[in-house]
């Protein structure tokens, strides 16, 4: 009996350390790549996994590639049909893997553009919130609303005080409770809760997150260049293939309609 009650605590004091930090969050991401043309939407899915030493973002294809373990074993266990796995494995529109230790007070980003990977730091802004006497339901959970000015935009996010996380979405953190609802006042991104639940995941937040092979700037003056001069850079080499008039003009324009990010200078979808 006395082996029992002590096999319950330690299952109890398990559940409630994991129920604290512990959390899977998925949003449905939508946003205006173009900010000269709004109504045309894209809408990605993105992950929150967060635990005692702080969180990963990603999109959902990044984070299921990160997690889906062995592919055989998975088929074979029959807990993954194969079309299912194609289905799921990719990368998506979004990127991008960021990583937030909240004793290292830093972001590292991880992303890649033209087959070139880009791994580097970035400064932690804090944020000054605006605590609004409001609230709503946001599915079965009581939301409180709060304001804050951040990468030259005003934002209202909807949180709340049952999941004690004060993360979300991307780099929008330090409120009392988890971010569910995230939207800027110009309605070109907005990120809604699709849900929250204890993590059973245990992704390996800081394993290699601490990775670094390059600086922001380098990152940023990247983005200028290929869309000043978008030639494709092969990951072997490194060296430029220049591709013919038609193409380049083609991919000029594509990247001409992908001007808008939640942050200026840093773009996860080209």
């Amino acid at each position: 009996m006395k082996h029992f009650l002590l096999t319950c605590l330690s299952f109890t004091l398990l559940f409630s350390c994991k129920k604290e930090t512990d959390y899977l969050v998925k949003y449905n991401f939508t946003f205006a790549p173009d900010s000269l043309n709004i109504t045309k939407i894209v809408s990605e899915e993105m992950i929150l996994s967060t635990n005692n030493q702080g969180y990963a973002y990603m999109s959902n294809a990044l984070f299921t590639s990160d997690t889906i373990g062995n592919l055989t074993d998975l088929i074979k266990q029959g807990k993954l049909s194969f079309s299912d796995f194609m289905n799921q494995k990719g990368q998506g529109s979004q990127n991008i893997k960021l990583y937030f230790n909240k004793d290292s007070n830093a972001y590292h980003i991880h992303t890649s553009i033209d087959g070139l990977s880009y791994k580097f730091k970035d400064d932690v802004t804090k944020l000054t919130w605006e605590l609004v006497d409001e609230e709503k339901r946001i599915q079965n959970y009581k939301a409180k609303k709060a304001k804050t000015k951040a990468f030259g935009k005003n934002w209202t996010a909807w949180y709340t005080e049952k999941i004690p996380v004060a993360y979300g979405p991307y780099k929008f953190q330090g409120l009392p409770g988890l971010i569910l609802e995230l939207s800027d006042d110009k309605n070109n991104f907005k990120f809604d809760l699709v849900e929250a639940k204890i993590d059973t995941t245990k992704y390996p937040i800081y394993e290699k997150a601490n990775e670094v092979n390059s600086k922001r700037i380098e990152f940023e003056n990247k983005i200028k260049e290929i869309k000043n001069n978008p030639v494709r850079i092969t990951s072997k080499t490194g060296d430029d293939t220049v591709k013919d008039k038609k193409y380049l003009d083609l991919r000029k324009e594509e990247f001409l309609k992908k001007n808008n990010s939640i942050e200026k200078g840093l773009q996860f979808n080209l």
